[in-house]
């Protein structure tokens, strides 16, 4: 693969990684800020989510991501993430249908 067609596929690869361990939905589509999700993140239970609250959130789904805990996604981690995100996605699609 091309140089450029690679980062192109990885950075799609992080912004789904990125995306979907983000997501505030749990049940819903990715994006959707509803669901068990929205009350995990909510840690103060006020009913909002603040920044705080969201980036302390997406910082633990980071370290889920990076395997090796060095700090850092390399390109297989994010592959790894985006394969196993794809495969939930399609279970729960499977298994509404």
């Amino acid at each position: 693969m091309k140089k450029p067609a690679f980062l192109a596929f990885a950075a799609l690869a992080l912004v789904i990684v990125f995306g979907s361990v983000c997501a505030l939905a749990q049940e819903s589509p990715p994006g959707e800020w509803t669901g068990k999700r929205f009350e995990v993140i909510d840690t103060n239970n006020d009913g909002k989510v603040s920044k705080s609250e969201y980036t302390t959130h997406c910082e633990k789904r980071f370290d889920l991501v990076d395997k090796n805990g060095d700090g850092y996604v390399d390109k297989e981690e994010a592959k790894e993430a985006a394969s196993k995100a794809r495969e939930g996605w399609e279970k729960k699609r499977s298994q509404s249908q």
